[in-house]
């Protein structure tokens, strides 16, 4: 039955049951009304205009809707129903946005991949995306459209950056609060005293009171010297007038030096609390929340129009699906031009309803923009204010610290002047005496020109004499058609003083590595060691088969090795100021043996028998590198510990003999070899000057003496000339 006028105007002006229904259907709540679904044939009715509802009524019959769609009354309730939707439209989104609670789901969005960002996992913060609006069929998920996706998550950047000021904003705050001043007041309900935070007023009113305590005890005191010296002044004793005068401007200077200091410390006092930047900070966290939930307001009017676009395109396909006549439900059974003129209120209801989607998407834009805008300049303004509060509180607090400076800087010359003079005079001492290179950098230059003079010295004596031999004999067959007979050798005696060498390169270079300096080394050896190999043809007596002496011309071979002393060499490659330093090195031995003393009152410097570094073995004679000094004493001299430490060794080796090794706490290492006697086990705690036993000639040796060797913490190889005193006594047996 085709419907009256009079009902066709009520359901156009929106006045229907189904309309008034919408909005529990948008915000999520379910319809138990079994005529709906019948009424709009499964299309969602919040997406149902006024012409769509129209159709409903009247796909029954052409002749009413034809009439309805040419009369002029059509017109003006055509406008009544859109005004009416129109009305309805804003109360549908009033109520999806004041209804839903988009804080219960923030844990749950988080979690959620559909709406999460790129490439951040953790929102981590109070200001998260909201979740999405429920649809009508919970078990379905709305996917976002592209514009949709594009702005949530525009919006969930936007909203981490608040967070993180915020978070930031209350980390000030807090700090701020920490240092806001408090005071003390006995508390009848806490039983006792109670720390309490002051606010602006009573820190104010705390300030004025100690000023005036202050003042009045200032005039008490000032009264008291005033009498004093009225009471106890000699009136026979008159002073210089010129005395007097300086007395007096004293008194005037240091007054106003005292009143001028208490004035200072009250502004830095008075500018230092911290009422005015927690305001500023709370003003910051206010407009922070807001813009934040104004963002999360906006992603919910986001969701509602993704809904109703979703819902839209969802009930476009369904209708091209299944060839329905629009908003009819039923199959063309009609004429064509009905379905035409059906088809065509379609499709100009779908076009309104995207352009008013679209128009609601470019107000959210807007409105998003021009928001924004606001609150970054609220927030620049309030930024703006603190600083020049900051600026302001800064000026006077430097004014004022200035000031105070100003007054003591004249003690402050003295005291800088006193002690630059002390530290100038100990750091020319010091830079005379004590070398600033480490005990790794001279054992490995001392290291590097003992090597040079051990494979000379394995050449004319050791390992290498054979070879030497050989190409001599070479050479003199070539040069005079005969073969060496005889080799003569003249050898100096080997080694040089590790101290001296160790002086001349702190006075040339102070500082130094050893390839900064082994060129310099070379041409040192060069100049120390010189060969000279001469052939000789002499008279030789020989002996026949019978016993009868003959004569007979040989050819001899001379090797001559000349040495010249490197303390020679040294000191004339420096001139007149580094000759000084090189002296006061020397006396000192370089300033860092921080060891004690391992021989009592015995000068070892010039009882070396072997030094450290490479060697010619005096017992198998070949090229080996010793690790430490040998130092010929006699046996049962008494020898004490370098150091405090633990023994970790003590014990008979069948090479080193009798030996003990002490170890400092930083991991240092000092071991006496070939001992005759040991009075201390492993284990034990031994001090700096505690008696350890007494050397001799055990183990593998060719003689009386003490070997001493020294580690450090990483187990390299240290030459212990540098560490341990090459003389002095020891002054105590538990401690030196």
């Amino acid at each position: 039955m085709p419907l009256e006028n009079g009902g066709r105007q009520k359901m156009l002006s929106g006045e229907t049951t189904h309309l008034q229904e919408d909005g529990p259907r948008y915000s999520g709540q379910s319809d138990n009304t079994d005529t709906q679904p019948a009424r709009t044939n499964g299309q969602n009715p919040d997406l149902l205009l006024g012409a769509d509802r129209e159709d409903v009524n009247l796909g029954q019959n052409e002749q009413p809707q034809e009439q309805a769609y040419n009369s002029e009354e059509q017109r003006d309730v055509y406008q009544s129903r859109e005004q009416s939707f129109n009305e309805q439209r804003h109360n549908y989104t009033e109520k999806s946005f004041n209804s839903y609670d988009y804080e219960m789901f923030i844990e749950h969005v988080t979690q959620t991949a559909e709406y999460r960002r790129a490439g951040h996992a953790d929102t981590g913060g109070r200001l998260t995306t909201p979740p999405p609006i429920p649809s009508a069929n919970p078990d379905s998920e709305l996917a976002l459209s592209e514009w949709a996706q594009e702005r949530m998550d525009l919006n969930g950047k936007r909203i981490s950056r608040l967070e993180k000021a915020r978070i930031k904003n209350g980390q000030k705050r807090e700090k701020l609060r920490k240092k806001q001043p408090s005071v003390k007041k006995y508390s009848i309900k806490e039983g006792g005293f109670v720390e309490k935070k002051l606010d602006e007023r009573g820190y104010k009113e705390l300030r004025r009171d100690g000023m005036r305590r202050s003042d009045r005890r200032e005039k008490i005191i000032s009264g008291a010297k005033r009498t004093g010296r009225l009471l106890f002044n000699d009136a026979n004793i008159e002073e210089d007038e010129d005395a007097a005068a300086v007395k007096q401007a004293v008194h005037k200077g240091t007054y106003a030096a005292k009143r001028g200091i208490k004035r200072n410390v009250r502004n830095i006092s008075d500018k230092s609390h911290v009422y005015k930047r927690l305001k500023f900070r709370d003003t910051k966290d206010i407009l922070i929340s807001k813009e934040g939930q104004r963002l999360k307001h906006e992603q919910g009017r986001i969701l509602a129009v993704n809904r109703k676009m979703s819902e839209l395109d969802k009930m476009c396909e369904k209708s091209a699906g299944n060839g329905t006549m629009p908003g009819t439900g039923k199959q063309d059974g009609g004429g064509a031009e009905a379905a035409r003129r059906a088809e065509n209120r379609k499709i100009q209801q779908q076009k309104k309803q995207r352009q008013r989607i679209a128009r609601e998407q470019t107000h959210i834009r807007n409105e998003s923009f021009f928001r924004r805008v606001l609150y970054q300049h609220r927030m620049n303004k309030t930024t703006r204010k603190e600083w020049r509060v900051q600026i302001k509180r800064s000026r006077t607090v430097i004014t004022s610290v200035a000031s105070l400076v100003s007054i003591m800087l004249l003690v402050l010359f003295f005291v800088v002047l006193f002690l630059l003079t002390f530290f100038t005079l100990f750091a020319d001492i010091t830079s005379k005496t004590v070398t600033q290179n480490d005990y790794t950098v001279l054992t490995d230059v001392t290291g590097y020109l003992r090597d040079r003079e051990a494979d000379l010295r394995n050449l004319v004596e050791g390992e290498g004499r054979e070879g030497l031999e050989k190409d001599l004999d070479e050479e003199c067959l070539a040069q005079t058609g005969q073969h060496v007979y005889e080799f003569v050798y003249s050898l100096p005696d080997f080694g040089f003083d590790d101290i001296t060498l160790m002086a001349y390169l702190s006075a040339k270079f102070f500082e130094f590595s050893l390839e900064a300096v082994q060129a310099d080394l070379n041409e040192i050896f060069g100049l120390m060691y010189q060969i000279n190999i001469q052939f000789k043809e002499e008279e030789r007596t020989f002996y026949d088969e019978d016993g009868n002496p003959y004569t007979q011309k040989v050819m001899i071979c001379y090797i001559t090795v000349s040495k010249t002393e490197l303390e020679e060499i040294v000191e004339a490659r420096l001139d007149q100021e580094a000759l000084e330093l090189y002296n006061s090195y020397k006396l000192s031995s370089g300033g860092q043996q921080t060891y004690g003393p391992a021989l009592d009152g015995i000068d070892w410097s010039g009882k070396i028998s072997s030094p450290f570094g490479e060697r010619v073995h005096p017992i198998t004679g070949k090229k080996t590198f010793h690790d430490g000094v040998d130092i010929a004493v006699p046996t049962g001299t008494k020898l004490y510990s370098a150091v405090t430490g633990k023994v970790t060794a003590a014990y008979y080796s069948s090479s080193a003999g009798n030996m003990v090794t002490v170890q400092t706490e930083s991991g240092w290492e000092v071991t006496y070899m070939h001992m005759d006697s040991i009075s201390v086990s492993q284990g034990q705690t031994v001090f700096k000057g505690q008696f350890v036993g007494c050397s001799g000639n055990t183990g593998n040796s060719t003689g009386p003496h003490l070997h001493i060797r020294v580690h450090d913490a990483d187990g390299r190889k240290i030459n212990p000339v540098f560490i341990i005193p090459q003389s002095g006594n020891i002054y105590s047996n538990d401690q030196y």
